[in-house]
């Protein structure tokens, strides 16, 4: 945020998640000023003050997210004739444009496990940067549409990422509840699962299976297995190991 509010010459950059049905509420994350983040919220939790906003209606209307600022849509005069816009909150905290650019965000990132409340319910998400004076320069306008898409990829990222987190925990509790272990290319223990592990000892209760098999699954796995480590041949003739216990 500090790059960017000092590439394109701020006063404030802010994100700000939204919804598009208003079952939720927008949340404002402002730097370097959280307190008119804060105020920001308050202010546009009524609908008719966000979309009083010429940007956010214009996004509602055409779904066009590119970045437009506020002197796109209102000369300077009709800007300040705004009521709720402008004398509601612009002049209050010494602000007379903003550019904004919006993305929709991902359905699954939404509705995904473990959202945080920034993003939770939200469907799109907006970059401002605001000024105390009029006006925005096309190379400003430029950086805000080439960083777009690459926001956008980012959040298809993080929910390709999480889709492939919750897989592995979901893989790594099946294998949990399995009776597994891996042993290295010389027949040692690498790893072992929680059950293999009670198998072990309710069969060989002095055995240190963490560190070693007991002797007589060792010496099986010397003669019958480690053969075909180091062989092109299938391991299925392998004979089972049978023990016999009191």
């Amino acid at each position: 945020m500090t790059a960017l509010s000092k590439l394109i010459g701020s006063e404030l950059f802010a994100m700000c998640s939204f919804g598009d049905r208003w079952t939720v509420l927008p949340r404002i994350c402002m730097f370097p000023d959280s307190k008119i983040g804060l105020a920001a919220e308050q202010f546009i939790g009524k609908r008719q003050h966000f979309l009083a906003h010429p940007v956010i209606h214009h996004y509602a209307e055409t779904r066009d997210g590119q970045a437009l600022a506020i002197s796109d849509f209102l000369s300077e005069s009709e800007f300040h004739r705004q009521e709720i816009l402008y004398s509601g909150f612009f002049r209050s905290v010494g602000l007379e444009d903003q550019m904004m650019m919006t993305i929709e965000l991902p359905a699954k990132l939404k509705t995904g496990l473990n959202v945080d409340q920034f993003h939770q319910g939200k469907s799109d998400l907006s970059l401002t940067i605001s000024r105390a004076r009029r006006g925005f320069a096309e190379r400003e306008r430029l950086l805000l549409n080439l960083i777009r898409p690459h926001l956008k990829q980012a959040y298809e990222n993080i929910v390709t990422f999480n889709q492939l987190n919750q897989l592995l925990s979901e893989h790594q509790e099946a294998i949990e509840q399995t009776a597994l272990i891996l042993l290295s290319a010389n027949g040692k223990v690498k790893w072992l699962t929680q059950p293999a592990g009670e198998i072990l000892h309710r069969y060989f209760p002095l055995s240190k299976a963490r560190i070693s098999l007991p002797e007589p699954l060792q010496g099986w796995i010397e003669r019958h297995v480690l053969p075909f480590s180091k062989s092109t041949e299938t391991c299925s003739t392998i004979r089972p190991l049978v023990l016999e216990l009191n």
